[in-house]
């Protein structure tokens, strides 16, 4: 058995569209002072979803 020790200062990714803010660490998806926390898919998701919409405004 190993063990690893994770990142101690892991840095948390803001993604802001509109009102929406989502926070990767935390996996929070916040508007206004509401807050709703993600499961990991639905992470994945979101981050997803983000890409496409960058993607789609600057043509990358």
């Amino acid at each position: 058995l190993r063990r690893v020790r994770g990142k101690k200062n892991k840095e948390s990714v803001y993604y802001k569209i509109g009102r929406f803010v989502f926070d990767t660490q935390k996996q929070l998806l916040s508007i206004d002072d509401r807050s709703t926390k993600l499961t990991t898919k639905e992470k994945e998701e979101m981050i997803s979803y983000f890409h496409q919409i960058i993607s789609l405004n600057f043509g990358h």
